[in-house]
């Protein structure tokens, strides 16, 4: 190899790498673009399903009309409605991000009230739980959501 082409070499190595992360950045940024204009273009709840969202978290916290039923209270979460992380065939799912932070997603796109609310309720257990993810079996979690859902979502 020449005295020249071996001084190149870092340079060309160099190059590519920044090529590489050019592209990489590039993915990045269409994926996340792609990701806006899919929430952007994303029908808005209606009012009847904001109502239901609004009223789950009134019967879970004790708030409103249902101030004389015990209510819980929350620690602090995100509420995302349908947001692009939700798992396909998932009508809600709470998460811890890696900072710890509270994240409910739910789906109201093309559903019912009803169920909207009656999910709301069930995820609503889960963020009251979260502190209890690796405390308590995900069976356990579970029924406790189920369990709680059933109960407020019969008080009229």
């Amino acid at each position: 190899m020449s005295v020249a082409r071996a001084a190149l070499m870092p340079a060309m190595k160099a190059a590519l790498l920044q090529e590489a992360a050019a592209k990489q950045e590039e993915a990045r940024l269409a994926a996340e673009e792609q990701q806006m204009r899919a929430v952007q273009t994303a029908p808005k709840p209606t009012v009847e399903q904001m109502r239901a969202i609004r009223t789950a978290l009134e019967k879970f916290t004790g708030r409103g009309q249902w101030g004389s039923h015990a209510g819980y209270i929350l620690p602090p979460f995100e509420l995302r409605l349908d947001d692009p992380e939700l798992p396909p065939g998932k009508a809600g799912v709470v998460f811890l991000t890696k900072g710890g932070a509270i994240v409910m997603l739910v789906r109201v796109e093309r559903r019912q009230p009803e169920d909207i609310h009656r999910t709301v309720l069930h995820e609503l257990q889960h963020v009251f739980d979260a502190h209890r993810f690796g405390e308590l079996s995900v069976a356990a979690l579970e029924e406790r959501a189920e369990n709680t859902a059933e109960r407020l979502s019969a008080l009229r």
